[in-house]
């Protein structure tokens, strides 16, 4: 392993605990499920949400990769649900970062996940870089 890729390895790790964390205050502290409708009837919603199945699993076993996905899937929620409302007050205070800068830190996974994966992969100064700065700026 080179060290720029040992370095981002622990950079995303400390993201992804830093995620965990928040989400567990998130989902410990509030009545989430009471602010979620109920989609039994509808046949458009085929699965659970992400944030359903962190708090039926508990947010340990979770990857970084699965906590953006669940963040930008609240995110993505139409205005007028009460969870959608809560999570951005909740973001405001606890991690006020703009929805821009969680896209880019999905780069920074696929990146982490090509180094991690492939055998060969390197990671340039420049992505180490880039993946430095974004994680900072959280």
């Amino acid at each position: 392993m080179d060290s720029y890729g040992t370095s981002v390895l622990e950079l995303t790790k400390s993201l992804e605990y830093l995620f965990k964390i928040l989400l567990h205050i998130f989902i410990s502290t509030k009545d989430v499920l009471n602010w979620i409708p109920s989609f039994e009837d509808d046949s458009r919603i085929k699965r659970k949400l992400f944030i359903v199945l962190m708090i039926e699993k508990g947010v340990k076993g979770f990857s970084l990769g699965f906590f953006l996905k669940t963040i930008r899937e609240i995110c993505s929620l139409p205005n007028d649900w009460k969870i959608k409302q809560e999570f951005v007050v909740f973001l405001k205070k606890k991690l006020p970062i703009r929805l821009s800068l969680l896209n880019k830190l999905w780069e920074v996974k696929v990146i982490r996940d090509n180094y991690a994966h492939s055998p060969g992969e390197s990671i340039t100064t420049e992505q180490y870089l880039n993946i430095r700065e974004l994680c900072y700026q959280v």
